[in-house]
């Protein structure tokens, strides 16, 4: 394993202070990768139980716009009739088994109680992932039966052991049945140097080759892979067959390379774009005024801790009531309501809401920029992307 980076102690982004000297649990960041297989990996996973929220307002959003595609590719698998059952592991799996649902599928999901014997309120996919294992795979079979089609999207990159957890998902479906497994891909996070990718909650960072090769490395052979673009961060949908067991590949020196490169190259940068991120608002404060963020979730938590920002900003502006009258967590900056851009007279906004939100989220604030405010986005991939000149 070759270490990348090692960030030292890092928050939980979802645990939210509620006062400025607050005590905050962390834990040490520290990325490497796979000389064998190139996956880029967390080195000293956050455990479970820390990552649960102490709240339960906390919530997050995955890509969507593709599921349609996905449920029409998944209806026509071969052996896939009306009436055959499809079970999704966690909640992220909900608006695609509804999909199912409407083409004539029987559905289910995993309960948390019931079937994983998690008892504790707040609970997500760090819990499923920690709970969901061989034993009680075969025990959940054993009582529901075996079912043809497994739908798993948006945890495997949340897995601490990813040959065991996707062995019990694919326990789930019967002998010949279909598992289906979602993650993002962090291709483009990689080469446009973009820290926010990273998070405690995540212990691995797929790209395609590393994706399949993972998948592979788990016993699972591939059926269908196909890659669903989006402008940020795209979605990888490997469908997977029980009875199609794939040997470990190893990857082509090629490849491996390519991995090894970019990740290398990642790691690299983020000392250069960390001075230049601090030069600049150093500079934009002292020259035109006062800087504030605006949204204040775990993509902002990790660029301003990582990047070492909390000096340069104000505050962090977010409509959600619930954020309000909290401090985020690691820069312990006060969060408040987006009319403190205007009454605190910020000159910078920087975006770090939902890509696709950008374009809603600058018209709701027009009048900030009717003012002379600057809004641009800590996302490299915007195209409302903050742009550092370098000097000739």
């Amino acid at each position: 394993m070759e270490l990348l980076r090692d960030f030292g102690p890092h928050p939980i982004c979802n645990r939210y202070l509620t006062a400025a000297d607050a005590p905050e649990f962390t834990h040490p960041m520290v990325i490497g990768q796979c000389g064998a297989c190139g996956l880029v990996q967390t080195l000293d996973p956050v455990p479970a139980a820390e990552l649960v929220p102490a709240v339960d307002w906390i919530a997050y959003n995955e890509p969507e716009g593709h599921l349609d595609a996905v449920a029409e590719t998944l209806a026509s698998l071969p052996g896939l009739k009306p009436g055959a059952v499809c079970v999704g592991v966690s909640f992220k799996d909900d608006t695609l088994v509804a999909r199912m649902q409407q083409r004539g599928f029987s559905t289910w999901r995993l309960e948390m109680e019931r079937d994983l014997g998690i008892t504790r309120k707040g609970c997500g996919v760090e819990s499923i992932q920690a709970r969901l294992d061989g034993a009680r795979a075969a025990a959940i079979t054993a009582q529901r039966g075996h079912a043809d089609l497994v739908i798993a999207r948006h945890i495997l990159e949340h897995a601490h052991d990813l040959r065991g957890f996707i062995a019990a998902v694919r326990a789930l479906a019967k002998p010949g049945g279909y598992v289906v497994f979602e993650v993002p891909d962090c291709t483009l996070a990689f080469d446009l140097k973009d820290i926010t990718t990273l998070w405690e909650e995540h212990t691995v960072y797929f790209t395609p080759a590393t994706f399949q090769g993972t998948v592979a490395t788990g016993g699972a052979a591939l059926v269908n892979f196909v890659i669903h673009p989006y402008p940020f961060e795209n979605c990888l949908v490997g469908v997977t067959r029980t009875d199609a067991n794939a040997m470990p590949t190893t990857m082509t020196r090629e490849t491996l390379a390519s991995e090894q490169s970019r990740a290398r190259a990642f790691a690299a940068s983020l000392s250069v774009r960390r001075d230049e991120l601090r030069g600049y608002l150093a500079d934009f404060r002292a020259r035109h005024g006062k800087v504030a963020v605006l949204g204040a979730g775990h993509l902002a938590c990790t660029w301003i801790h990582l990047v070492g920002l909390a000096e340069f900003i104000e505050f962090l502006a977010d409509d959600n009531p619930h954020k309000q009258n909290h401090f985020l967590p690691g820069a312990r900056l006060p969060i408040r309501g987006s009319a403190s851009l205007l009454t605190e007279n910020i000159k910078l906004c920087l975006l770090a809401v939902s890509p696709e939100a950008e374009p809603k989220v600058i018209a709701r604030n027009c009048e900030f920029v009717e003012r002379g405010g600057r809004i641009a986005s800590i996302f490299p991939a915007s195209r409302n992307a903050l742009v550092i000149e370098k000097p000739a």
